[in-house]
């Protein structure tokens, strides 16, 4: 990391510290940190929440099951067709789910 060694004072209206802490808070990001990543032009994405990250692994545990039922059905010859259904529903739903809570 860069040596800061450079101190910066200036003003802004009750308005723009507003905007400054928001975007603070959005981002999980110091104010400081936040003003220095537009200087660098760069995006700010709003800090994903611990539900998000939780439900994201939801997805994955019910991918890694799912696959192990089809290499299962590959290895057998036979195709488990109610246990994906029931995999492909838990699926389905956790999309919606997702889908209002996020998007």
């Amino acid at each position: 990391m860069q040596e800061r060694i450079i101190k910066k004072t200036f003003r802004m209206t009750p308005e723009e510290e507003l905007k400054l802490k928001e975007m603070s808070y959005k981002s999980g990001l110091s104010e400081s940190a936040v003003i220095r990543t537009c200087l660098e032009g760069t995006t700010l994405k709003e800090n994903t929440s611990k539900d998000f990250w939780l439900e994201l692994r939801r997805l994955n545990d019910t991918a890694n099951v799912m696959k192990k039922v089809m290499e299962k059905s590959l290895e057998d010859g036979e195709i488990y067709y109610n246990d994906i259904k029931i995999y492909y529903t838990q699926l389905k739903k956790f999309i919606d789910e997702v889908r209002k809570k996020y998007l």
